[in-house]
């Protein structure tokens, strides 16, 4: 009996002493006087340019935004690309959540990875809305990211949308569009190690006789690379015109011409699972070889 008492009764005589805290933080009941809470003022800004209300291509062919889409869509703005210095559309996209970055020559240096689908098979492809088709398991355009106004990522299958394959998901690069307000000229110069230079001309404004606007962009990359017969070039250009016949009746005609020379380079012998850093850097490829892609993309548009 006194063992019980030791074990239950010590117990039950402490319990109020442990309840007192919880009793003593309890407010008091008042009679018609509800409690005044101070005002809570939240402010926001927005980030990098990201507009959630502006349409999306890449989710939705009914010009929903993606704040009305019932999907994962991403938009990465063109000027936030080009801080970061991501001059390929696929070093941009594999930095969006959930992809990855797998160009060889053999997919034409443009391959993704998400959600497990990995390849241009599984991942759409699109230029302002436009479906670009596999040919030979490549997509090699568009590739540079300076006269891009927005990309748009679509994270999930969207063969509905885009017809066969997207099982992965949908990326749609939208160009800049001629501007009619003004004259507006943008350039931008650029080095970095290992031989590496670049050069963008960005020029817009309206055409004679205020009967529409113009746009033209340049860019070109060159690098020697980080191993030797590593060099690497691309050119890319894009010129837009858009007629507004009426107020309310545009055309515009786009036509776009790239050239990519990638650094073919395939790895290097490797001895014990391992490689030895005085060959680390040694191209082993033959000295004529050669990968090249030449593009050429001509688009009419009619804005009614």
């Amino acid at each position: 009996m006194t063992r019980l008492l030791g074990r239950f009764g010590l117990r039950w005589l402490l319990a109020p002493l442990f309840s007192l805290p919880a009793q003593a933080q309890t407010p008091p009941a008042t009679s018609g006087n509800p409690l005044q809470l101070a005002p809570l003022d939240v402010n926001g800004q927005r980030v990098d340019g990201l507009r959630l209300d502006q349409p999306s291509n890449a989710g939705s062919r009914l010009g929903l935004t993606p704040l009305e889409t019932p999907a994962s869509v991403q938009v990465l703005p063109g000027d936030t690309i080009r801080d970061r210095y991501q001059n390929t559309v696929n070093q941009a996209v594999s930095r969006a959540v959930g992809f990855s970055g797998i160009p060889t020559p053999g997919n034409g240096e443009n391959g993704l990875s998400v959600r497990g689908f990995t390849g241009v098979g599984s991942v759409t492809q699109l230029i302002d809305g436009a479906q670009l088709y596999v040919g030979s398991g490549t997509t090699t355009f568009p590739f540079d990211t300076w006269s891009a106004e927005r990309i748009e990522i679509l994270t999930g299958p969207s063969s509905v949308l885009y017809g066969t394959g997207g099982v992965g998901g949908t990326v749609n690069v939208v160009p800049r569009e001629p501007d009619a307000s003004g004259f507006h000229e943008q350039g931008q110069l650029s080095a970095g190690s290992f031989g590496t230079f670049g050069e963008q001309v960005d020029s817009t404004g309206p055409l004679p006789g205020n009967i529409g606007a113009f746009r033209l962009d340049v860019s070109n990359f060159n690098s020697d690379g980080y191993v030797d017969k590593g060099h690497s070039a691309s050119t890319a250009i894009s010129a837009a015109v858009r007629l507004d016949l009426t107020p309310d009746f545009h055309v515009t005609i786009s036509g776009d011409w790239g050239q990519q020379q990638p650094m073919v380079y395939l790895g290097t012998p490797v001895i014990n699972g391992g490689t030895l850093s005085s060959i680390r850097f040694k191209n082993y490829g033959a000295t004529n070889d050669k990968v090249q892609y030449n593009d050429n993309f001509l688009q009419v548009k009619v804005l009614s």
